[in-house]
């Protein structure tokens, strides 16, 4: 009796809803929406600054600091993998990378020259990886195999807030009260989500208190060693409801660590086939953030809270495109889903080489949602890897993930020049 009132003493505060799928998913797509709106926030209004601090080739010195952040993401992916699977913890290396987020903003924010600016990117890119690798991987504890696809599509559902609220969200602040505004707004939201990352609690640490709750209540319940194998791996693929703690999600992954997990991953093929679709989403999808204010600028005129407005077309309808494409993927395979996607979105880029806006608009749209469902289904391979791979963890897989991601956004060549350079 002593030892049952010990432990409910020592129970955590809300252990079931800050454990929970649906908990852990939205502090994930908040983590996700928060880097990316940071990471948006100047893209509208970076060439006017340069152009104010007068310098030229302002397409040439956006690509750069694009390239930077990209270089940030493959040193933190690295890292982020190393540290989470090593020492099996998903919450301190969330934090840390929250924190690390927030000193990029006020180094790029106060930087007196370019070359702070470069290296405030490169410390947002290695925040950045380490929020995504590590975010994603807390999903895949907690969720079982038939809800991967879905599930990522809602975390996704942050990539796509952050994406459209960014650009308009800066611009109108920047016009408004200056460069600084921007930059105060991203911090603040910044510490709401670290605030949120201090009430997660890790499926394997909720896992323990959940079973001993069960062994202290029922003590002729527990059971044998075999049965518990057995009962384990009916959970790694059993429906969960929605919300509902997951007590085991993939126990062979975290009873042991593969030695050289990079090897093994690349002897898969769903890993080559994965890192080259996400290095073709990274080439094509932030491809028009470098250039398209500035096509809007000289073409239509237009400044940076114009230019903020427009990119709401570019991705409110990736909003829905990977919950839906995710909940297919679970349904019918991955595969025949992203190759759907990545053909639909082919069509419309032939609308963005006509100077007219309400095309523009049109096919920036309907690019946007195409494009951005493909994400979810090459996700949900990443994590058939780590689940058939034993000894791979979810942090290994999607370093692999955000590192190919990186090469492909830091394809284009930072030597291209708009038209007013």
């Amino acid at each position: 009796m002593a030892d049952q009132l010990a432990h409910k003493r020592a129970k955590p505060w809300g252990l079931e809803w800050r454990s929970s799928v649906n908990y852990l998913t939205f502090v994930v797509s908040l983590g996700i929406g928060t880097d990316t709106l940071v990471y948006s926030l100047p893209v509208a209004v970076i060439p006017f600054q340069l152009d104010r601090w007068g310098y030229t080739d302002l397409s040439s010195r956006t690509g750069w600091l694009m390239f930077a952040f990209a270089f940030g993401i493959c040193i933190g992916t690295v890292l982020a993998a190393w540290i989470s699977e090593r020492y099996n913890t998903r919450r301190l290396p969330m934090l840390a990378g929250m924190v690390a987020l927030i000193g990029s903003i006020i180094m790029f924010m106060l930087a007196p020259t370019y070359a702070v600016l470069v290296v405030a990117r490169v410390l947002q890119g290695l925040a950045s990886a380490i929020i995504w690798t590590v975010g994603v991987a807390l999903i895949c504890d907690a969720v079982p195999p038939n809800r991967v696809g879905q599930q990522m599509g809602t975390a996704l559902v942050g990539l796509s807030v952050g994406s459209v609220a960014g650009p308009p969200i800066g611009g109108a602040l920047y016009a408004k009260y200056g460069f600084y505004a921007p930059f105060y707004f991203g911090i603040a939201l910044a510490v709401l989500d670290l605030l949120t990352r201090l009430l997660v609690i890790e499926p394997q640490d909720a896992r323990k208190w959940l079973e001993d709750e069960e062994q202290h209540g029922d003590p002729e319940s527990q059971p044998t060693s075999e049965g518990a194998s057995e009962e384990k791996q009916l959970e790694v693929v059993a429906p969960a409801p929605e919300g509902a703690t997951i007590l085991v999600a993939a126990p062979a992954i975290a009873e042991q660590k593969s030695p050289r997990p990079i090897l093994e991953m690349l002897s898969h093929r769903l890993t080559w086939v994965g890192a080259f679709n996400m290095v073709a989403y990274g080439m094509v999808g932030p491809s028009l953030n470098a250039t398209l204010p500035l096509r809007l600028w000289d073409v239509f005129g237009f400044d940076s809270t114009f230019v903020g407005l427009i990119y709401i077309a570019i991705v409110v309808p990736s909003c829905f495109s990977g919950i839906l494409s995710g909940r297919l993927a679970d349904k019918w395979g991955s595969k025949w889903i992203a190759v759907l996607y990545f053909g639909a979105a082919i069509p419309w880029y032939g609308l963005l080489i006509i100077p007219s806006l309400p095309l523009d608009i049109v096919g920036l749209a309907f690019q946007s949602f195409f494009l951005s469902g493909t994400v979810s289904p090459i996700m949900r391979d990443f994590f058939t890897v780590a689940m058939e791979i034993k000894g791979v963890g979810f942090a290994h897989v999607y370093a692999i993930f955000n590192m190919a991601y990186a090469i492909g956004k830091s394809h284009r060549s930072p030597t291209k020049t708009s038209s007013n350079d």
